[in-house]
């Protein structure tokens, strides 16, 4: 069965990642078309010339910019809800979602004792927003955000503190999950 939806993007691109992520939570089949593939996807030239990271095509509905892109997702397909049901739990959620840009280091920074020392005080963010969220059934527009930073973050060495309990078993969780498995680039 052909898929109408494509998802276009650099390959190691945590954007990208995050909306192969969103897919994936709520079951919606999709084409991955990496535009630095050896030998890109002919679709790359035709929906994606200015090779964009990450980009939507839905037929002929073209969207860029990762968390525009994964709320349609959520909102245009059935599936597992990824935002809560309720206007002030969603409105945290995007707070919390904009806040998780914190955590990001950048390809070019130098991992110091500075940045470890910032990345302490975000790491203790990150577990008050975990508490302050709870537990939820599956993964959220939040949770698609998080992993794709953290899993940057520790390809950096910058991990999650062992005393932090819920953020260590959250990241545990899709660590190991087969969410994660299926998406990571």
């Amino acid at each position: 069965m052909a898929t109408s939806i494509e998802i276009h993007g650099q390959s190691t691109c945590p954007y990208a990642w995050r909306v192969r992520l969103a897919a994936e939570a709520k079951g919606i089949a999709y084409a991955w078309i990496a535009y630095d593939a050896a030998e890109p996807d002919a679709r790359v030239a035709q929906n994606n010339p200015e090779r964009a990271s990450p980009k939507l095509v839905h037929g002929g509905f073209h969207l860029r910019e990762t968390d525009v892109i994964t709320a349609y997702l959520d909102e245009a397909f059935d599936g597992p809800a990824l935002a809560p049901q309720s206007h002030q739990e969603r409105a945290q959620m995007r707070l919390d979602m904009i806040r998780t840009q914190a955590l990001y280091v950048s390809g070019s920074t130098v991992v110091d004792d500075t940045v470890r020392a910032a990345h302490a005080a975000r790491m203790e963010d990150l577990e008050a927003r975990l508490e302050r969220r709870g537990d939820t059934d599956g993964p959220t527009l939040l949770d698609v955000n998080l992993i794709a930073t953290v899993a940057r973050l520790a390809g950096k060495e910058l991990t999650i503190p062992a005393h932090l309990k819920r953020a260590t078993a959250w990241w545990s969780n899709y660590r190991n999950s087969a969410l994660y498995a299926a998406t990571e680039p």
